[in-house]
């Protein structure tokens, strides 16, 4: 599967897993998972599959 660009060799984890995994600050990001935003109460009930793709966007505070 494709997080942000990069190939990642994830297969039946959960969206919760691979976002753990690959170090995500969970209170911080969004979700876009194959063209829709994924809510987080959808992201322990999704499995990945290796065509998938997702993009992960950061919220960066600042001033």
């Amino acid at each position: 599967m494709k997080v942000n660009g990069s190939t990642y060799n994830y297969e039946g984890q959960t969206v919760q897993e691979v976002l753990e995994d690959l170090a995500f600050r969970i209170d911080r990001i969004v979700v876009e998972y194959n063209g829709k935003i994924l809510s987080k109460a959808e992201w322990e009930s999704t499995r990945v599959s290796a065509a998938d793709i997702m993009e992960v966007v950061t919220f960066v505070g600042g001033g």
